[in-house]
């Protein structure tokens, strides 16, 4: 979860509870204030501390800036559609402050290496600068550009994007596509000369007259022909896994596109897929018995990525076949990955042996 309080420890059961907790009955301001007077408090855990961390980050999202959110997180903020809190910033910043130099949490970083310690440092100063600058930003859906693009979509075409997103979409009236339990695409516009990349209102699909499934699939194209893609081979005996990186956060949003990363390569059985976090594809293309060795190693790599990143969409595996993206269950018994296939999977592989 957060890299700013995270320490690879027990204590970091504590921010993941208080998440879990996380319910409608109390608003997002009295939550957060909950959990940062918890963390000054004189007899404040290190759990406390961390969650305080927590609490911090989302004051800074609270107050337009950009914060390092778990994805459970940031739907929250996102749907409850806070107001920002001058009142609570000048608590969070008190509370930083704290934190930092007087606290349970800021002990157990002196018994770290120097290095870690640095680390801790650094993050701490990054924190308090995001959130004192923190700042909401004009909408960019009524920037006169993005207005524009709903005119005319071939000059629209060479800005759509598709990310991924780890939850399903409801009510936004934003072009995006259901990609699995828990996972659609967004269609963005980006690199739209300073502007950040700003979802594409329906509107505007509706003034095109095209489908979500049609203006994604141009955006996927797109997004591969600018994501400056690079693969990373893992080469193991008989079979290869392949990662790949993009140089922006719509990488991952080619997953349902996998065909794309194979280039002229057939896939007749399909692929094994994965996005640990938004820069992200980890793929496998399926033509032996040995997909079941593939789809462990997969498992690995993409918990392991999961684990450290911060724009985590989801450490699940997928069977990537003709356009479709399907579940393929996994259970992990002391490190031993069991893969649980579905049974359209099994029928699909039974020929290979």
């Amino acid at each position: 979860m957060q890299r700013t309080w995270a320490t690879g420890s027990d204590h970091d059961r504590g921010p993941i509870e208080w998440v879990a907790a996380i319910s409608g009955e109390s608003t997002v301001a009295s939550y957060l204030r909950s959990a940062l007077d918890a963390a000054s408090a004189p007899d404040a855990t290190i759990a406390q501390g961390q969650t305080g961390m927590l609490a911090i980050e989302c004051v800074t999202y609270l107050q337009g800036g950009d914060a390092d959110l778990d994805p459970l997180v940031h739907v929250w903020m996102r749907d409850a559609k806070p107001s920002p809190d001058e009142a609570l910033r000048t608590t969070a910043i008190g509370v930083l402050a704290q934190l930092r130099a007087a606290s349970a949490l800021a002990t157990h970083w002196l018994t770290e290496l120097a290095e870690r310690q640095a680390e801790w440092a650094t993050s701490l100063d990054s924190l308090h600068t995001r959130l004192a600058t923190a700042k909401r930003k004009p909408d960019p859906r009524k920037d006169p550009r993005i207005v524009a693009f709903a005119q005319s979509f071939n000059a629209a075409k060479p800005h759509l994007r598709v990310a991924l997103v780890p939850y399903e979409i409801t009510e936004e009236p934003i072009v995006h596509m259901r990609v699995a339990a828990g996972l659609s695409i967004v269609v963005h516009y980006a690199d739209v000369d300073e502007l950040e990349p700003v979802a594409v209102p329906i509107e505007h699909a509706r003034a095109w007259q095209k489908t979500a499934k049609a203006i994604a699939k141009v955006a996927a194209k797109q997004t591969h022909e600018a994501s400056g893609l690079r693969t990373h081979i893992v080469e193991h005996p008989g079979f290869e896994i392949n990662l790949a990186f993009g140089n922006s956060s719509f990488t991952a949003g080619l997953l349902p596109y996998a065909n794309l990363l194979l280039g002229e390569a057939a896939a007749p059985h399909g692929l094994l897929v994965a996005a640990p976090n938004a820069g992200t594809v980890v793929y496998h293309r399926i033509i032996d018995a040995k997909w079941n060795e593939s789809a462990v190693e997969i498992v690995g790599q993409v918990r392991e990525i999961y684990t450290k990143s911060a724009e985590r969409i989801s450490p699940q595996l997928f069977w990537w076949h003709e356009g479709k993206v399907i579940d393929l269950p996994y259970t992990v018994i002391a490190d031993n990955v069991i893969i649980e296939p579905v049974e359209a999977f099994t029928s699909a592989v039974k020929p290979l042996g």
